[in-house]
């Protein structure tokens, strides 16, 4: 923990914003999602829905996710609950700086904070509940002010909102599997909920579009034969 107290302004929000590319991406590959693909849509109509948020009086706000939904969310967000969205963990605690607020996680985004660098950054996440997972009963114990699920499980969605929880839909593949798109989309729905920290969507988003330039910028010329095969590895059992 020396290590997190010791790191810069500047070298911290790089770090966060290289590990939510890293997040974005993942997110936006074939083995995240659903087997049905949503339908693409373009990086246009992610700001404009991103620009559909009112407030109300009360200090209630209603937002657009990315199911289209009208989603009222409450004045205050303490209590966050991640469902079946496996990257949004780890994006959700850069971006708010902590882990503090997730009190439920998959079992897989679990082992993820456990094995990975998140559960040394964010020691708190590993006191998350998982126990919960897409159990309306058990999650209803949690008292969660928001829960996040794939845009994809229309199912679970339908459950959230029939057990009077404030659900956000949070897509992986409506970006047709772009990643600075999905990166991007995902950028402006957090702006949308937590406006407060606005900045950092922005900081965020023009960071990823940096290293985006620079990564094409140094594979353009690539020849065929000079290009590496990748092989993502998603789940695998002795």
């Amino acid at each position: 923990m020396i290590w997190r107290r010791e790191i810069d302004e500047e070298t911290k929000r790089n770090l966060t914003a290289a590990v939510l590319v890293f997040a974005a991406t993942l997110s936006a590959t074939p083995v995240f999602a659903a087997k049905e693909k949503e339908e693409s849509t373009s990086k246009a109509n992610t700001e404009s829905i991103s620009k559909e948020v009112s407030a109300k009086d009360n200090g209630e706000r209603t937002i657009i996710d990315h199911a289209g939904n009208e989603v009222t969310l409450p004045e205050e967000i303490n209590r966050i609950v991640v469902t079946d969205t496996l990257p949004l963990p780890s994006v959700l605690s850069l971006y708010l700086d902590s882990a503090e607020k997730l009190v439920g996680i998959s079992p897989v985004s679990m082992s993820a904070a456990k094995a990975g660098l998140l559960g040394e950054l964010y020691p708190e996440i590993l006191d998350a509940d998982t126990s919960f997972f897409e159990n309306n009963e058990s999650l209803l114990t949690l008292e969660p002010d928001l829960v996040f699920y794939n845009a994809q499980n229309k199912e679970l969605g339908e459950s959230l909102a029939s057990a009077g929880l404030t659900a956000v839909a949070v897509s992986v593949t409506k970006w047709d599997y772009n990643a600075s798109d999905t990166f991007d989309a995902w950028m402006d729905l957090l702006a949308d909920i937590f406006p407060e920290e606005k900045e950092k969507a922005e900081a965020a988003k023009e960071y990823g579009e940096k290293v985006e330039e620079e990564i094409q910028d140094k594979t353009d010329e690539l020849k065929d034969e000079e290009k590496k095969n990748v092989f993502f590895l998603f789940n695998y059992s002795d």
